[in-house]
């Protein structure tokens, strides 16, 4: 390979213009997801975790965790209950805009922006799922997620009187959302190689021994095959990842057994939102021409009007 060859390749790989119909999906997903934390997970609790009079005070957390430095916190802004509950029905209509694709630019800085100085305010209420959801709606921010299956498109057909074209645009945002997982894959599996339970394949036997974790009791994880078995699933899983997901032809093989590996994950063990947080980025892998074609499909099916069946006189 040459050097202008190669030159080429990268600049068509980062630039080269998509359509929008994998980030569309995934913003929907992700809305979902970040919907589930801030109704679900923190709810009428958000007042206990944030409010004046939080379980950790801001002071603790700025001395201890931000070591008096400054760090972006916009729940600061907000000196009473009040205001910090009236910013939290903010964050959540903003989740909602963001999922249904209504304003969708402002509404993801919106979010994305409330996820840091929540995540900043009080870093003891969050997780590994937290964590890659707000990485994942930094990144969706420069996405032109809005362009597809969105109130802000439906508005702008309206105005114009007719259906519009799906504009593709520079690759750019959506390789950084697959770099990124695909550089996560990495890290989890270059810090399992680096140990002898995954390789010996006793590390989910280990793993489904912490019962405060574990969602059912199945004695099938009592079997050391088993386990060994699920250990190197993983171990190949997590490798190809980052490396045969690159690769068009085995793409949804691997994107399906990576599917299968988090449900059973989250079968098994309570993490959250952290699975279904990885299944679903995952569809911004998938080709935008075959989102594409599912979604008609599925309009077909839903347009098309059932035959009447005729019954033959008596």
């Amino acid at each position: 390979m040459t050097w202008r060859s190669f030159w080429n390749a990268w600049r068509n790989f980062w630039f080269c213009p998509v359509t929008a119909e994998p980030m569309a999906v995934f913003r929907i997903l992700l809305g979902l997801l970040i919907l589930q934390i801030l109704i679900i997970s923190i709810g009428g609790d958000f007042l206990d975790w944030y409010g004046t009079h939080a379980i950790v005070q801001n002071e603790t957390v700025r001395t201890h965790y931000w070591n008096l430095q400054p760090r972006f916190d916009l729940l600061l802004l907000f000196p009473s209950d009040d205001g910090l509950r009236l910013y939290y029905y903010s964050i959540v209509a903003a989740a909602i805009f963001m999922t249904v694709g209504f304003c969708t630019r402002i509404s993801c800085i919106y979010v994305a922006l409330a996820l840091i100085s929540m995540h900043h305010h009080d870093p003891f209420n969050i997780n590994g799922g937290d964590a890659f959801v707000r990485l994942m709606s930094m990144y969706i921010c420069f996405a032109p997620c809005g362009d597809c299956f969105s109130l802000d498109r439906l508005i702008a057909e309206r105005r114009a009187g007719h259906k519009l074209p799906v504009v593709a645009k520079s690759a750019w945002p959506l390789r950084l959302i697959q770099m990124q997982i695909a550089i996560v894959y990495f890290h989890t599996f270059v810090c399992k190689v680096n140990g002898t339970q995954w390789w010996d394949g006793t590390a989910v036997y280990f793993a489904t021994r912490l019962e405060d974790l574990m969602r059912l009791r199945m004695p099938l994880f009592d079997s050391l095959l088993f386990c060994q078995l699920l250990s190197w699933y993983t171990l190949l899983v997590e490798g190809a990842m980052f490396t045969l997901v690159w690769i068009k032809e085995l793409r949804y093989f691997v994107l399906a057994s990576a599917v299968i590996l988090h449900l059973g994950i989250d079968f098994a063990i309570n993490l959250p939102v952290f699975e279904w947080a990885f299944i679903s980025a995952l569809i911004v892998f998938v080709e935008p021409d075959d989102i594409r074609k599912l979604h008609e499909r599925v309009l077909q099916k839903l347009t098309t009007k059932p035959a009447h069946i005729k019954t033959p006189a008596a």
